[in-house]
């Protein structure tokens, strides 16, 4: 079970499928897709029953071969099933954010549908400019939709927050009003959240990155995203600390050059001006492409066959390593000294970042003095590390204290500063710098991924089990040495109210 305690809990890296994605997932016929997997005879045997078959699959990863994915159900959209699992685990509030993919594919889908249409004359590359101009219109329409229908999952007021499915729900013992699953003698969770209901969700918009999508339109998304603000059960347009939507999720391939693309530096400012806040996610992934894909056999990870290691390195090695080199390359082409307030939150307590910046500093160090990179620095690299945020979801206290250390040591690497570099410290100090980086993290469960496993009696159900993603990052937070109930509680909700601007 969940420690006792007093403070209250946010969890800041949770994710949903709005209804009108969740639709067009299941529309198309390649990853990303939602889709309903067939039973074949060797699925099972003559003297065995028939195994359950999930009714809907996520494919997310483009890599992920037939039949693939993993279980897909009401976590992963519905409103109720979100607010049950946050009872469940003792979860005061969330800031809900659209899971991976995001629009990127879009772009794709509509180059694909004209090039294959069109004769070679008509084509240029496979597509026309009238694609990319049905393309970057159905994006934007698809972005500013979803950002008002996560306003209503988070204020309960949308006719309809749970999609339909084309497949009916196996029977079960008894259900909810959503479909969750609850076993015969499984009491419903005893909570009393320190909030109202209709006060207990926020959300990370989404904005419109794909190729061929003019800045301009991310500015007015990014205003759109900043103009929900929070009052009871419904908003208005005036920018206050009661945002419903306290910030985007960014990923890390922008307009399709990258995050330091030179184009973007209206939508940094932009940002920087709204005050929201970036959670920079990863989803693609790094493994290779071509010949060297992380679904080949001889790519860097082995391939993603459930003969093979599944999505096992993707997940654990792929995504930090994206994370850290989409922010690395922030922090080399100077843009958190042009915008010293902006907020950037790293999911998965910065991946592989923490660990690698002296690597990085290094590497700064012996690149040519005439390395563009090396001009634009104001600072060491590892300075850097102490303007982000992170989410906490490291698994482990060794982990945890090890990045929030990395973070805390920050100053020390301003240039101009009293820091001392890496000169050799004192146990104590050690201990400060940890306690000081905590400042700059916060809780975050990654539901609905990462779901029970099957030796633990189901994959789908809310209702049954504590879910490990919450269960161990709660028991690290408790452990990480040095840290008191000062640096617990900032981390579990008092750290995410001051980055976030959460009036809760």
């Amino acid at each position: 079970m969940p420690p006792k305690r007093a403070t209250m809990l946010i969890d800041i890296h949770t994710h949903i499928y709005t209804p009108r994605l969740v639709s067009l997932l299941r529309a198309r016929t390649t990853n990303p897709r939602i889709y309903t997997p067939l039973q074949t005879s060797s699925d099972y045997s003559a003297n065995a029953a028939a195994p359950a078959v999930p009714s809907e699959m996520l494919a997310i990863l483009p890599e992920e071969p037939a039949g693939g994915g993993r279980p897909v159900g009401p976590q992963y959209w519905s409103r109720a099933s979100k607010l049950a699992f946050m009872d469940r685990h003792r979860i005061d509030a969330s800031v809900v954010s659209v899971a991976n993919p995001w629009l990127d594919w879009m772009m794709d889908d509509h180059l694909h549908a004209v090039s294959s249409s069109n004769s070679a004359a008509d084509t240029v590359r496979g597509y026309t400019d009238q694609a990319w101009e049905e393309g970057v219109r159905d994006i934007i329409k698809v972005a500013k939709e979803a950002n008002e229908d996560l306003v209503s999952f988070c204020l309960g007021d949308s006719p309809s927050t749970t999609p339909e499915s084309p497949q009916s729900q196996a029977p079960s013992s008894s259900s909810d009003s959503v479909g969750i699953t609850i076993s015969p003698g499984v009491a419903k969770p005893k909570f009393t959240p320190a909030l109202p209901q209709n006060q207990r969700l926020r959300a990370f918009g989404i904005l419109p990155f794909a190729q061929g999508v003019p800045v301009e339109a991310l500015l007015q998304v990014v205003d759109q995203i900043a103009s929900y603000s929070y009052s009871s059960s419904s908003f208005s347009t005036e920018h206050t600390k009661g945002r419903v939507l306290c910030g985007a999720i960014l990923g890390t391939r922008g307009l399709g050059a990258g995050l330091d693309d030179p184009q973007l530096e209206p939508f940094w400012s932009r940002v920087e001006a709204s005050g929201l806040t970036l959670f920079l996610h990863p989803h693609y992934g790094i493994g290779g492409s071509g010949k060297n894909a992380i679904d080949s056999p001889d790519g860097l990870f082995g391939g993603m066959r459930k003969d093979a290691n599944g999505h096992i390195l993707p997940l654990a090695l792929g995504f930090p390593y994206e994370t850290a080199a989409a922010t690395a390359r922030l922090i080399l082409a100077g843009i958190l000294d042009r915008y010293p307030n902006l907020r950037i939150l790293l999911a998965h307590s910065g991946g592989a970042l923490p660990l690698l910046s002296s690597r990085l500093a290094s590497c700064i160090t012996h690149e040519s003095s005439q390395s563009p990179a090396r001009q634009r620095l104001q600072h060491d690299a590892r300075y850097y590390l102490g303007k982000l945020f992170y989410d906490a979801v490291a698994y482990g206290p060794e982990e945890l204290y090890a990045a929030a250390s990395i973070v805390g040591r920050a100053e020390r690497y301003r240039r101009g500063g009293s820091g001392v570099g890496g000169t050799p410290r004192s146990i104590e100090k050690a201990a400060q710098e940890a306690r000081e980086g905590s400042r700059r993290f916060v809780f975050g469960t990654d539901h609905p991924f990462f779901p029970p496993v099957e030796e633990e009696h189901t994959e789908m159900s809310d209702e049954q089990i504590l879910w490990r993603s919450v269960t161990e990052n709660l028991a690290s937070l408790a452990a990480v040495p040095g840290w008191g109930e000062a640096e617990r509680e900032g981390v579990m909700s008092e750290n995410a109210r001051r980055i976030l601007g959460l009036d809760i």
